[in-house]
């Protein structure tokens, strides 16, 4: 048993390598604040997702877990406690304000890549959105696009007009952080140039409803996305006042 890899596993590299591939960048082994000692296998410090990739033996899976028969009390005792560590890491990682995902060994990596920058791209879209609330603004999220109902906007200011989408960098076409995957590589050339002619056509469709857009990638700092966008609504907000005058 103490031959089983804890860290840097197979699985653990190809979730990596498929969340670099989609533009990502995160810490590996980042220590759990307040908790040097212990470690976040794959880390998004400024989106504050913690991604955990725990061993089926090691940890209790309830699929592929097996107990040893040779010294059974010590192993029962020894796999409990990492479980409870575990769960003790979870509840101090989101007392802190994070995200915690955790996946088994055993699942696909494709998947769980997926599920992770689905995680972090909602974390920096739930960012932006603090920070408009902070500075007294209210919106609408997931607002359905005018004309197309099944298309949503990111953040919107209804009354003001203000569309606010921000792209991941891999499913959007990030000029400075698009990969094109190897494998399949012209279904994903085909969906990927999809997308971007689907992010075109929203843009000009609500532009011609008398929208104003604004589109951000993923890699933007909050705090930018977010002073951008409050000038805007300002911007609306003047020539309101402006208009009423007149």
């Amino acid at each position: 048993m103490s031959r089983q890899p804890s860290k840097d596993t197979a699985v653990e590299w190809a979730v990596r390598r498929l969340l670099h591939a989609a533009g990502l960048r995160y810490r590996v082994e980042y220590p759990v604040p307040g908790m040097p000692r212990r470690r976040i296998d794959v880390a998004f410090p400024r989106a504050k997702v913690a991604v955990l990739i725990d061993g089926c033996f090691w940890h209790g899976c309830p699929q592929h877990a097996t107990h040893p028969k040779a010294n059974a009390d010590w192993w029962r005792i020894k796999l409990d406690r990492n479980m409870a560590r575990d769960r003790e890491t979870t509840e101090h990682l989101i007392a802190e304000g994070w995200t915690v995902l955790r996946f088994w060994e055993h699942e696909a990596p494709e998947e769980v890549a997926e599920r992770v920058e689905a995680a972090v791209e909602r974390c920096r879209t739930l960012a932006v959105r603090r920070l408009l609330h902070a500075a007294g603004l209210r919106y609408r999220v997931e607002y359905p696009v005018p004309g197309m109902p099944r298309r949503r906007i990111d953040v919107a200011f209804p009354r003001a007009k203000v569309a606010v989408l921000i792209d991941g960098c891999f499913w959007h076409g990030c000029p400075q952080h698009a990969t094109h995957p190897k494998a399949n590589a012209d279904w994903w050339r085909i969906k990927l140039d999809r997308n971007m002619a689907r992010d075109r056509e929203t843009t000009e469709h609500l532009i011609a409803e008398g929208w104003t857009v604004l589109r951000f990638w993923e890699h933007e700092a909050p705090e930018e996305v977010a002073e951008r966008v409050e000038t805007a609504v300002e911007r609306w907000r003047t020539e309101r006042r402006r208009g009423r005058k007149e």
